[in-house]
């Protein structure tokens, strides 16, 4: 992010705080997904498939990080758009644990449905048809329906529905639903970075690196619940480190946010 210390556009008061935010995600990241294996095995009870999306969470943060230095920032969009995704994911087991077994069964079915033949397919299909059948009541469905069910129909267990909507509310991650579908388009590279001009770029910059912060604020808050594990490392506190300088870095915001007004 170097090359943005010589943009008088960019609010230096978050500016200043950004790197250092991003740097310590870094550093947890590279010290965590060793770790995690480590804690894997002290938790035999915890299906391993939800140990597996905080291991993907750690490469996706560290990813993004990496995306930073190279100014790689459409890239970041889509990393983000699966961190939200990933996060309200982690953060609705950690607090529902009645889940966890549908959890590793849809996991297994998602498996069926990748790496299945074309007959594995087809049965698996018809098996999911009369599941969501006989679960909601529905005579006819939709190709859309039955991938939704697929991927979210673990959430029937502690909702109502089985789509993207659910799981972020019951993850109290409704405030960035409508990031999510903004990130979208650089999935499908509907628009690329470069098409904001540089005010737009800069605002651009801020708010993902924002977002990011929300996200791994999460993503700890979820990991701490679930094993208790400290982010400390000798004497280095780094959650209370983060947690300070996302902290000052939300401030920065709010202030800039009343002097926009």
């Amino acid at each position: 992010m170097e090359h943005l210390e010589k943009n008088d556009t960019l609010d230096k008061n978050q500016y200043s705080i950004t790197p250092k935010c991003l740097k310590v995600i870094r550093y947890i990241t590279s010290k965590i997904f060793y770790d995690i294996f480590v804690e894997i095995d002290k938790y035999p009870l915890i299906p391993k498939s939800i140990f597996v999306s905080f291991m993907e969470s750690c490469k996706g943060f560290a990813l993004c990080y990496e995306a930073f230095k190279i100014q790689a920032y459409s890239q970041i969009g889509t990393l983000l758009r699966q961190l939200i995704e990933q996060v309200a994911e982690q953060s609705v087991l950690v607090n529902y644990p009645e889940v966890w077994d549908e959890y590793k069964r849809f996991k297994q079915l998602v498996y069926r449905e990748v790496t299945g033949s074309e007959e594995d397919k087809q049965k698996l299909k018809k098996e999911i048809t009369a599941e969501i059948k006989s679960k909601t009541n529905k005579k006819k469905l939709t190709d859309a329906e039955a991938k939704n069910y697929l991927e979210w129909g673990w959430l029937l267990k502690i909702s109502e529905g089985y789509q993207m909507e659910n799981l972020l509310s019951l993850s109290k991650m409704n405030d960035l639903k409508d990031w999510r579908k903004f990130f979208n388009n650089y999935v499908h590279s509907k628009i690329s970075f470069s098409q904001y001009g540089m005010d737009g770029m800069v605002k651009s910059l801020e708010e993902i690196s924002y977002i990011l912060c929300v996200l791994f604020d999460v993503f700890m808050c979820s990991f701490h619940k679930l094993t208790n594990y400290t982010f400390v490392y000798g004497k280095n506190d780094a959650r209370k480190k983060f947690i300070n300088l996302y902290a000052k870095m939300t401030k920065a915001r709010c202030e800039l946010m009343n002097t926009e007004q």
